[in-house]
């Protein structure tokens, strides 16, 4: 683990992977760029309000047999609420779940997407098959959001109040979630889980 002092407040930042590009301070709430680990604040800040999750920033447990640490979390504002993507460190690299009204998602496993092709899925219809190399995915939900802010590190630049555009899709009994942020385009892949699945240590 490194660590870096926040440019806005002095406050101690760790940094758990070397490769995050974004980092809040905990103290001020400051939002910093990290590139080739040096710190840039962008001039915004992210409080986020705690709605009683069993996950916290820096907390550890277990995901069915899968050990992690919570390093992060993004929140996102939707027309029907908002729901939370945590950012996980494994044994096995980085991890996501997302949690939306008492409903978990596990990816375990996460890429970014250079294919301009997938573009076409933001005008697809829900219900029908998109054919994507050798996938075929059925899109399930579309919605664009407004991303609220985030805590702890993240794997990419986002700003609060930056819109976004989410597609879900299904393929071989496996959730493909697409998330075209502003600076990139992300695929996670994974399933849904049950509640006893997930064990918190104290």
């Amino acid at each position: 683990m490194a660590s870096a002092t926040c440019p806005s407040c002095g406050g101690t930042l760790n940094i758990t992977v070397q490769t995050s590009k974004m980092v809040t301070c905990p103290y001020c709430g400051m939002i910093s760029y990290l590139n080739a680990g040096n710190l840039a604040m962008i001039g915004q800040k992210s409080f986020l309000v705690d709605y009683g999750s069993l996950f916290k920033i820096g907390k550890k447990g277990k995901i069915k047999n899968i050990d992690f640490q919570v390093i992060g979390r993004l929140r996102i504002d939707y027309q029907d609420g908002f729901f939370d993507e945590w950012y996980l460190n494994t044994p096995q690299g980085q991890k996501w779940l997302s949690e939306d009204e008492g409903k978990f998602v596990f990816f375990y496993e996460s890429k970014e997407i250079n294919d301009p092709l997938i573009f076409d899925l933001l005008n697809f219809p829900v219900g029908k098959v998109f054919k994507h190399k050798d996938l075929y995915l059925f899109v399930s939900e579309k919605s664009t959001a407004k991303i609220n802010g985030g805590e702890g590190e993240l794997p990419f630049q986002v700003e609060p109040n930056q819109k976004a555009d989410f597609v879900d899709t299904l393929f071989e009994q496996k959730l493909y979630s697409f998330e075209f942020l502003p600076k990139s385009i992300e695929l996670h892949i994974g399933n849904y889980i049950d509640i006893n699945e997930i064990k918190i240590l104290d």
